[in-house]
């Protein structure tokens, strides 16, 4: 399988669920984003090398409110697939001990937030 750049409306929906679910604040949904947007920058380099087209290609993000938010489920696996987007980068940033550096692990904590209290038949 191979690994690519999100797009920035994924990345936006992860924020804007983050915010959702009390994951993190308003006032930190252009940090995250951009923090989120970079992991998944790195993780690419990673796999692919230092001179991909598409990490080299990819432009600046900012934070909007969307339109939409998508439900719990499509949220969820909204990170499922950002998680093996970014991979590569979360095993070299613990590999070289630097996962400290990289603040908050804000997928997971969707996750957890977006499940907890909910059987895993109710997402299903």
């Amino acid at each position: 399988m191979s690994a690519w750049i999100v797009s920035p409306r994924l990345i936006t929906q992860l924020v804007a669920g983050a915010i959702r679910l009390g994951v993190i604040t308003e006032d930190k949904a252009e940090k995250t984003g951009i923090m989120l947007t970079r992991a998944n920058v790195r993780s690419i380099r990673a796999r692919y090398g230092e001179y991909d087209d598409g990490a080299r290609r990819v432009r600046p993000w900012h934070w909007y409110a969307p339109r939409e938010l998508i439900d719990d489920f499509s949220l969820y696996k909204q990170v499922r697939h950002y998680n093996y987007q970014t991979c590569e980068y979360a095993r070299r940033a613990l590999r070289d001990q630097d996962a400290r550096r990289a603040g908050s692990n804000v997928p997971a904590g969707i996750i957890r937030s977006s499940l907890a209290g909910r059987a895993v038949g109710d997402l299903t």
